[in-house]
């Protein structure tokens, strides 16, 4: 079955290459917002695990999660839009560290422990989370290789 799925990708994309391409970039950015969008419960039960034990539901990591999605988007928006307009190629590299600096205020904000345990847990949430959303991009480049 997948063998026959790849072959029928590979004719349409030997047939017609320049909207084939534009359709499977396309796919994979619709299919990685949906990604993204089902893998915010996943980041919330990380940070739940991590907090466990100060008594808090999950629903409020949750809101958390939601909340950080919504930031790491806005973070997105203004480094696109620096790289557009001014031709910044090394902003890039400071992703995961951007990242990583909101996520360790932000914890530090709601739960006010040690800088140093906020750091492990900021850093140990957010590596664990990269691991999650590469799983969850490399389905959406399957599923995105299918459906084109």
């Amino acid at each position: 079955f997948i063998y026959r799925q790849f072959l029928v990708q590979y004719l349409k994309a030997k047939k017609d290459s320049k909207t084939f391409g534009i359709n499977l970039v396309h796919t994979f950015v619709k299919n990685t917002t949906m990604a993204m969008f089902f893998l915010m419960p996943f980041f919330g039960m990380i940070i739940f695990l991590l907090y466990f034990r100060r008594g808090k539901n999950y629903y409020e990591y949750l809101i958390y999660s939601i909340h950080f999605h919504t930031a790491v988007f806005a973070y997105l928006i203004i480094v696109f839009v620096f790289d557009i307009f001014l031709d910044m190629d090394w902003i890039y590299t400071y992703l995961f560290w951007g990242f990583l600096l909101y996520q360790f205020f932000a914890l530090n904000l709601l739960h006010k422990q040690k800088i140093l345990t906020t750091v492990f847990k900021a850093f140990i949430s957010i590596l664990v989370y990269s691991v999650v959303v590469l799983v969850g991009l490399l389905v959406s480049i399957l599923i995105g290789a299918f459906i084109v």
